[in-house]
């Protein structure tokens, strides 16, 4: 884990390495917070079933398949990590914003193309405007989703997406929702200073 960071410290911080709490986890919510960016934490209650299986692929499976779907409806997701812990399961997601203006851009074709412009605007008769741009025509329709949280609400309410039959009898939908940084427990905590100590390197086990 830190084995690597361990190997190439300096000697007199070796010692450090064992005896001081590791500085990700003591400065985990203001690197967080410095990052200037969004994160959404999502908890899921997990049924008494959830212990008969292997709940910790499945959980996975869920992370990926809502991050792909954020991605596809372009919320970027900049990160996501899960942890499991008895009966519950943290999902969180590292997004530049949360929220996508009402509406989004649909390029068309060039205006000479008559076919395809008389397509392309029957297809967006009900779009917001019509436009011209670089001799093409663009249109400004509704976006179906604009809030990332109300999105993962619903994938979850539906059990569509990264679940199968095992996993959705697994997940308590009744009892899920999101939480603050503040809330998640010491463990949940550390495993996701692991995970960032992992991923950005303008992070350091030893400050100067």
């Amino acid at each position: 884990m830190y084995s690597n960071l361990y190997l190439t410290a300096p000697k007199n911080q070796k010692e450090a390495y064992f005896f001081k709490k590791i500085p990700y986890l003591k400065n985990l919510k203001t690197i967080i917070k410095q990052r200037k960016t969004s994160w959404v934490f999502l908890k899921i209650d997990l049924s008494k079933e959830s212990l008969q299986i292997n709940i910790v692929p499945k959980i996975r499976r869920l992370l990926k398949g809502i991050e792909r779907t954020l991605n596809s409806f372009e919320f970027t997701c900049l990160n996501s990590w899960f942890f499991v812990e008895k009966k519950q399961a943290v999902l969180a997601f590292e997004f530049p914003s949360t929220t996508l203006s009402f509406f989004e851009r649909k390029i068309g074709p060039q205006l000479y193309n008559h076919q395809h412009l008389l397509v392309f605007l029957n297809q967006h008769k009900d779009a917001m405007r019509f436009y011209t741009q670089d001799s093409r025509i663009c249109a400004d329709v509704a976006r179906s989703h604009s809030d990332a949280l109300l999105l993962i609400t619903l994938l979850l309410q539906q059990k569509k997406v990264g679940m199968n039959a095992s996993l959705a009898e697994a997940i308590n939908t009744r009892r899920f929702g999101f939480v603050k940084f503040s809330q998640l427990t010491k463990h949940c905590r550390e495993s996701l200073a692991d995970v960032l100590s992992d991923k950005f390197e303008d992070l350091y086990l030893f400050p100067d």
